[in-house]
C-alpha cells in the first residue's frame, strides 16, 4: 500500500533511514475473525474502554496499523504523530494513533527505527516485527475521513522548509462572494464518497480507497482546492492496474492541463495542438523515441516548476530520485540535471520553452490560481458522474473510471472545460494495456477563442456561443444529463 501522506511529508529520517510506506486513516476490519483478533489485541496492550464509540476509534487505528503491516512485513513503515495528520473529521486523533503506537512499540509488534528532527519536517520510521503480525487479517474501507480541509498560508523560515499551514477551523473560513461555499464542497465529497464506498478502487497490492478529501491553501475557498486520495501515491502503471467495482479502470488525462490554462487565461487562446510539449524545439530535434520521451519529461517539468514558482527560472527543480552512495554510506538525492543526462543550462531549455509557449511569461497576470481552476473543472465533471451514479477517483487533472464508464466521462470532462473556458482542448485515456490514445472532440466544440463563435452550433440548439458563455447555460453534448 502506498499513500498520498507520502507525498506531503518527507520520509526520510536522520542517518538517511527511508519509510517504505505510511500509515494512512482508512481501514476497519472486514469479517468477524480479524475484529475479535484486533480486540484481543487492545486487551493485550492494556487499552480498554467503557465508550464502544472510544473503543472503535482504536479499533479503525489498528486496522491501518495492520493493513500496512500485513503487506511489509519486516519493512520500514512511517507513521505520523503530527496534529496535522488527523484534521477535523478524521476516524480518530493523534492521541489515540500515539496512544496505539506505543503499545505497539512496548509489546514489539514495531521498533523505531534511526532518528528524526521536527523541526527539519523529517518523520519518524518503524520497523515491523513480521513474526508479531497476525496471519489472514483483512480489511475494508469504513469511509470515514475530512471531507475538505482549508489551510492557512505557509509559514518560512530561514535555512528551513516550509512548515505545511495549518488547517483552520470551521468559523475561520471566510465565504467567498460568487463562490461555493465550505458546505457545497463537503456536500460535494460527501456525495462522491458515499458512491465510492459502494465500488472501491482496488490496487494491484490489494489496498482499497474509496475517499477523497479537497485541501484548499493560503486559508482561502479559491486556491488549491485538488481532491486527494491514497491512490495518488501509485504510479500511473499501477493505478491502470487497478479495478473499480470489480471492473478494470481507465484514466483520462487533461493534456497539457495547465499550460492550457494559462493560455486560456492570459494567452492568444489558439489551440496548443495535441501535445504542446512535444513541440518545443529540444524535444522535437530528438532523432530517438526514448530521447524524445525523456526531454518531453524535462519539458513538462520544467513548465510545471516554472509556473509553481514566483519569479524566473534561474535554476533546475530539485531532483525527486535518490540512491544509495557506499562512500558517504547514505542515500543521497540525485540531481534533476544527472536524472534527466541534461547537457545545457537551465537557460538553454526554458528559452525554447518559452519561444513555444510565450503566454508562460504572463504568469503572473493570471489574477486567478491554476490549481484552482484545473480543480473546479474536475469538480463539476465529477458531480456530474455522481448524478449518473457512475464511481470516479481524481489525480489531480486526470480522471480513474471504470471502463464501461469511459464515453461517459469524456462527455462531462469536454463539457466542464468548455463550461469554464469557453472553449476546449485534447485529452487522452489509457487502459490496463498500457495503450493511450487521443480523445476525439466532439463535433460542435471550439477548440479555440477564435473558433468559439464561428464553428457550426447547428446540433447544440444554440445560435450563437456567445449565448450560452454570457447566460452561463449548460452545453448539452450527446443527450447527458448536466447540472
Amino acid at each position: 500500500m502506498k499513500d498520498v501522506c507520502a507525498q506531503e511529508e518527507n520520509l526520510e529520517v536522520e542517518g538517511e533511514v527511508r519509510g517504505e510506506v505510511f500509515v494512512d486513516i482508512v481501514y476497519e476490519p472486514k469479517d468477524e475473525n480479524t475484529s475479535e483478533t484486533l480486540h484481543c489485541i487492545l486487551s493485550e496492550l492494556g487499552i480498554v474502554r467503557v465508550k464502544s464509540s472510544d473503543l472503535q476509534k482504536y479499533i479503525y487505528c489498528l486496522s491501518d496499523f495492520f493493513q500496512v503491516a500485513s503487506q511489509y512485513k519486516e519493512e520500514l513503515i512511517c507513521w505520523s504523530g503530527s496534529d496535522s495528520a488527523y484534521p477535523r473529521g478524521s476516524a480518530y486523533s493523534a492521541a489515540v494513533a500515539k496512544e496505539v503506537r506505543d503499545g505497539l512499540i512496548q509489546f514489539c509488534y514495531i521498533e523505531p527505527e534511526g532518528r528524526f528532527s521536527v523541526k527539519k519536517g523529517l518523520a519518524q520510521a518503524y520497523r515491523v516485527i513480521g513474526s508479531e503480525v497476525p496471519d489472514k487479517l483483512r480489511f475494508k474501507c469504513h469511509g470515514i475521513g475530512p471531507l475538505v480541509v482549508v489551510r492557512e498560508t505557509k509559514s518560512k523560515c530561514y535555512g528551513k522548509p516550509d512548515k505545511k499551514g495549518k488547517a483552520l477551523s470551521r468559523h475561520h473560513i471566510k465565504p467567498i462572494v460568487g463562490h461555493p461555499t465550505l458546505s457545497d464542497y463537503e456536500n460535494d465529497v460527501d456525495r462522491l464518497n458515499k458512491l465510492n464506498l459502494q465500488y472501491p478502487l482496488v490496487m494491484p497490492d490489494g489496498s482499497e480507497f474509496v475517499t477523497h478529501k479537497r485541501i484548499f491553501v493560503n486559508g482561502r475557498l479559491d486556491c488549491g482546492g485538488r481532491h486527494y486520495g491514497g491512490w495518488l501515491g501509485y504510479n500511473e502503471g499501477e493505478r491502470l492496474q487497478a479495478t473499480i467495482g470489480g471492473e478494470p479502470v481507465v484514466e483520462i488525462d487533461l493534456k497539457a492541463a495547465h499550460p492550457n490554462l494559462l493560455n486560456a487565461l492570459v494567452g492568444n487562446g489558439q489551440s496548443l495542438g495535441s501535445d504542446p510539449y512535444q513541440n518545443i524545439k529540444f524535444v522535437k530535434d530528438a532523432t530517438i523515441d526514448g530521447d524524445r520521451k525523456r526531454l518531453r519529461d524535462v519539458a513538462k517539468r520544467l513548465v510545471s516548476a516554472f509556473i509553481c514558482k514566483d519569479g524566473a527560472m534561474v535554476k533546475f527543480p530539485v531532483g525527486v530520485k535518490s540512491e544509495f552512495d557506499y562512500e558517504s554510506g547514505r542515500n543521497v538525492t540525485i540531481p534533476f540535471r544527472e536524472t534527466y543526462w541534461l547537457d545545457h543550462s537551465v537557460d538553454y531549455y526554458m528559452d525554447q520553452i518559452f519561444e513555444e509557449m510565450p503566454f508562460l511569461h504572463q504568469k503572473e497576470k493570471t489574477g486567478k490560481d491554476l490549481v484552482f481552476l484545473e480543480s473546479e473543472i474536475m469538480r463539476r465533471a465529477t458531480n456530474n458522474m455522481v448524478g449518473s451514479g457512475a464511481p470516479c477517483f481524481l489525480v489531480h487533472d486526470c480522471m480513474l473510471v471504470r471502463g464501461g464508464d469511459k464515453d461517459l466521462a469524456v462527455g462531462y470532462l469536454y463539457e466542464s472545460l468548455f463550461h469554464h473556458l469557453g472553449y476546449v482542448f485534447p485529452m487522452d485515456v489509457s487502459d490496463s494495456r498500457g495503450f493511450s490514445e487521443l480523445v476525439p472532440i466532439p463535433k460542435g466544440y471550439p477548440t479555440s477563442k477564435y473558433n468559439a463563435l464561428i464553428v457550426d452550433v447547428t446540433e447544440s440548439g444554440y445560435e450563437d456561443y456567445r449565448t450560452l458563455i454570457d447566460h452561463d447555460d449548460t452545453f448539452k453534448v450527446s443527450g447527458l444529463d448536466l447540472i
